[in-house]
């Protein structure tokens, strides 16, 4: 599952669609809820902030504040 995600979280050749960063989003925030620290190692990585980051600006609310929400749970649970 984490190979998937590091796939979708790839910004080339072809950036991937508002619904597919929400979903993944969605996906990262819903394992760290599950799994907490124990998933960090494997989501602690460039592609995977990149892709949050960039979520997190989307003019789409969606995506915003699907990647917001992931964001926040990473951060929980790394401190």
């Amino acid at each position: 599952m984490i190979e998937m995600i590091l796939k979708c979280c790839d910004l080339t050749p072809v950036p991937p669609s508002d619904t597919l960063m929400a979903s993944v989003c969605g996906l990262i925030g819903d394992l760290v809820c599950m799994y907490g620290a124990d998933i960090l190692p494997a989501l602690n990585n460039d592609k995977v902030s990149n892709l949050i980051n960039k979520a997190r600006r989307s003019r789409i609310s969606k995506t915003k504040a699907t990647a917001n929400w992931a964001f926040k749970e990473l951060r929980k649970v790394g401190k």
